[in-house]
């Protein structure tokens, strides 16, 4: 009886061990289309609360807040798009470090679809700076973007900009590296040891 406790003792362990932090490399270059890998220093959860401009500076503005987990060591997409929108095709920059995030994205593209009787060229820019200090970080991301085309088609510009504020309420998420309990990990554990 001593020996099978035991087991669940340890089977337990197993299956809810948590590994430790993943260590990521604080200078961690940005991946493809916005995409960062999220260093310890902002592992956490997070209340988040930010403003949209619609033009960059006299718009319309619009706020939200929401919860967010960063877990260390997982990727994050910087950037949020509308569907069937253009994302960005090369970023540069450092991306995450322990106290800040910075990254330019652009993307480019002509449609001769688009304008048949002239030329029509996009330009999308991508530009994310946050930065860090204690348990509360100040963001920004602005996008841009501009049609340059020719007659009888009509160039045109658009801007947005989303400052906001994330206040770490809790230092790391319990569900940052969790094990999943599968029903047969138990079956396979009670077949090892009859």
């Amino acid at each position: 009886m001593h020996a099978r406790t035991a087991l669940t003792v340890i089977a337990a362990a197993i299956l809810f061990m948590r590994p430790a932090c993943v260590s990521a490399d604080s200078s961690a270059h940005a991946l493809e289309e916005g995409v960062v890998i999220v260093p310890p220093a902002w592992a956490g959860v997070w209340d988040v609360y930010e403003e949209t401009t619609s033009d960059c500076a006299t718009g319309s503005v619009t706020t939200r807040s929401y919860r967010d987990t960063l877990c260390a060591g997982e990727t994050m997409p910087v950037f949020s798009y509308p569907p069937n929108s253009a994302q960005p095709t090369y970023c540069s920059g450092p991306g995450f470090t322990d106290t800040g995030l910075a990254l330019d994205c652009s993307n480019y593209f002509d449609c001769h679809s688009c304008c048949p009787f002239g030329t029509w060229d996009y330009q999308a820019n991508w530009v994310a700076n946050w930065s860090l200090s204690g348990d509360v970080a100040t963001t920004s991301v602005t996008f841009t973007s501009h049609i340059i085309a020719t007659a009888p088609c009509a160039s045109s510009s658009s801007c947005s900009k989303t400052t906001g504020t994330r206040t770490r309420v809790w230092p790391e998420s319990s569900i940052c590296g969790a094990v999943p309990v599968r029903r047969q990990t138990w079956g396979r554990l009670k077949l090892l040891y009859r």
